[in-house]
């Protein structure tokens, strides 16, 4: 298994691109989403230039167009869905699948 690595900015952009430059030829579009991205902190700071942990790939930012591959303002009102879930069971998690078990 091989890791690609966190989405940057550029990469994201020139997706959009391939995406939706046909329908976005001045481009506001893709600056809107990539300010969303930046708003959430997806490129490694956040919207104050402070460093953030979150971080999404260029698998999810596909996918987020794929579903919304006619909608270029789907895709942006939809950005917040690139932030990763973490998926570790809280304690309580825990205890409830340890007693059903």
């Amino acid at each position: 298994m091989m890791r690609i690595g966190e989405a940057t900015r550029y990469q994201a952009s020139q997706m959009w691109d391939r995406f939706y430059g046909d329908v976005d030829a001045d481009h506001a579009g893709r600056e809107r989403f990539l300010g969303r991205l930046d708003e959430l902190g997806l490129f490694g700071q956040n919207a104050d230039g402070e460093p953030s942990h979150r971080h999404t790939s260029t698998a999810a930012i596909q996918g987020l167009f794929l579903f919304n591959k006619n909608d270029m303002h789907g895709a942006i009102d939809m950005a917040e869905g690139l932030v990763p879930r973490k998926f570790e069971a809280t304690d309580d998690e825990q205890g409830a699948i340890k007693t059903s078990a």
